[in-house]
């Protein structure tokens, strides 16, 4: 443990944050002095943000690319923190290069570590140390300035027992059949297949949809149309309940069939869903879905979120089979996981997609084909039938465990 800490501050957060919470965090009066550009003051602010006990100064760089510069500066916060650890993994190669010169010129090479990210180590110069450091969703949406605005909350008065029908229904038997004059919209003959099929659940919500304020229900549901006859939120502000049941049953099912499959996971891959895991891989507090941020200007909707590993893990759900749909969640899921979660975040898409009777080859397999990154990828619906039969999702556990 030290008493004061130099870091190195680039792009990334991630590095310089899980350097000081690792070897500074029994000593709440420790100092640490972030050295940024004018580019990464916002990184080092965010960083700052997090360290409310710690006693944090900015050393700016007025050109990080200029190497007689950056040593001038680099020199005089080696003297100025005559007992300081160095972490310089963050910023250019000169600002790394420089640091590291400066503790080494004054004999101090011992105290240097670099942040081992992939292999969740810190190397120092003799030797390795694991890491160890408590991470939450809430720390790597702060690190990355991704704002939270709202979770979103479950419809209320499904169970269970209607996302497990749900599933056998329209994964297992595969049993809807759209009628022709609703080929291109979906979403209705989804509908129309749930009042034929669950008989239990239907009345009560057509009972929701029978207000005379409202049209036919065809109508109400539409997704052409719904926002007008059944709003996003109530005038409250708050999510209005009614659409909570309407998205519900156009998609959300699936979304939580997948957090409930995760919660459900052994660490070995194996999941239970009736008992539940005797070794969870997951607390129930390290899943969230339905999440509201805003980016900037851009505001926007996730699936399923989590963080393992100090990796942000970002899940896009959809009931869709259809190729070029499914290729743009794709690509969607992979800028957005790394606005939330910085450039070493992983995504997937979890869809419905089967084989293409072209290619005679799995959709999810041309999907991945087209962006070649085991970091981003596509499950189907061969993936979710072989998990289903065989009780493990091996796959799934390593794009959550890697």
């Amino acid at each position: 443990m030290f008493d004061s800490m130099v870091c190195t501050v680039g792009a990334n957060p991630l590095p310089v944050y899980l350097g000081i919470v690792q070897f500074t965090r029994r000593n709440p009066n420790a100092k640490i002095a972030l050295v940024h550009s004018a580019d990464t003051l916002p990184v080092a602010k965010r960083v700052a943000r997090l360290l409310l006990a710690w006693k944090v100064a900015f050393v700016p760089l007025t050109d990080p690319y200029n190497p007689m510069k950056v040593q001038h500066v680099l020199n005089t916060v080696a003297d100025d923190y005559p007992h300081a650890a160095l972490n310089y993994t963050g910023g250019t190669k000169v600002m790394s290069a420089c640091a590291l010169l400066a503790w080494s010129m004054r004999n101090r090479i011992e105290d240097v570590f670099y942040v081992d990210e992939p292999r969740r180590c810190f190397w120092f110069y003799r030797k390795g140390s694991k890491m160890n450091v408590p991470l939450s969703i809430d720390d790597v949406i702060a690190l990355h300035d991704a704002e939270k605005l709202r979770d979103s909350p479950q419809a209320a008065g499904w169970k269970l027992s209607d996302v497990k029908n749900m599933f056998e229904k329209r994964v297992i038997e595969n049993s809807i059949n759209y009628p022709k004059e609703l080929i291109n919209d979906k979403a209705l003959g989804q509908l129309r297949w749930l009042r034929e099929n669950l008989s239990t659940e239907w009345p009560r919500l057509l009972y929701q949809l029978a207000p005379a304020a409202y049209p036919d229900w065809i109508t109400v549901i539409c997704p052409k149309t719904r926002d007008k006859y059944c709003p996003i939120s109530t005038s409250g502000g708050m999510p209005s309940p009614l659409r909570l049941q309407v998205e519900f049953i156009t998609g959300i099912w699936f979304e939580e069939y997948v957090r409930i499959m995760l919660l459900s996971l052994e660490r070995d891959g194996a999941f239970n869903w009736d008992k539940g895991p005797s070794y969870p891989l997951l607390s129930i507090k390290d899943v969230c879905s339905g999440t509201v941020f805003k980016i900037n200007d851009t505001t926007f909707q996730s699936d399923i979120m989590l963080v393992k590993n100090h990796r942000l893990r970002y899940i896009s759900v959809t009931t869709t089979s259809d190729q070029a749909i499914i290729k743009k969640k794709m690509f969607e899921a992979m800028i957005r996981s790394q606005q939330i979660g910085g450039g070493l975040a992983r995504s997937c898409v979890v869809s419905l997609a089967d084989y293409d009777t072209w290619e005679n080859r799995e959709v999810a397999d041309i999907c991945r084909d087209s962006i070649n990154d085991p970091h981003h990828i596509v499950f189907g619906r061969p993936d979710i039938m072989r998990w289903h039969n065989e009780h493990k999702a091996p796959e799934l556990l390593q794009f959550l465990t890697d």
